[in-house]
């Protein structure tokens, strides 16, 4: 379900693999979505210290080729999740699945800023880590 690259080999992790190591839960708004969701997944930092890369960006790849970088400024201060999960159901390819980064944009007063909104990249199935 999800491919890790970088300059080792890859890695690829399956629904319940990532279901196993998911550590973080964020209710928020987002600009796609009407009031508050619940979303679970694998946030940065855990996904990070899972291929001992614990300080670097990532770039998330969509199914479509677009791709966003998740700094690792990001990372520090958001801990972004990659979503697995919206409000208890599995997330499906129509909406916006299999895997979704999500920023918790509420918590942060963020509901408005469009730099972070292009790094919710969503229909995700590859990461790569950068080298910093």
């Amino acid at each position: 379900m999800l491919t890790i690259s970088g300059d080792e080999a890859k890695q690829t992790l399956t629904r319940e693999q990532l279901i196993q190591l998911a550590d973080r839960t964020i209710k928020t708004q987002t600009p796609w979505t009407e009031g508050e969701q619940v979303f679970l997944g694998v946030s940065a930092q855990k996904l990070l210290e899972t291929v001992n890369k614990p300080a670097h960006s990532l770039k998330a790849y969509a199914l479509n080729d677009y791709w966003a970088t998740i700094p690792r400024d990001d990372i520090k201060k958001y801990n972004p999740i990659f979503a697995i999960k919206k409000n208890g159901d599995w997330m499906r390819v129509r909406d916006k699945g299999p895997i979704w980064v999500i920023y918790p944009l509420s918590s942060f007063s963020q509901l408005e800023n469009e730099v972070l909104h292009s790094r919710m990249a969503w229909q995700v199935n590859r990461v790569e880590v950068l080298k910093e």
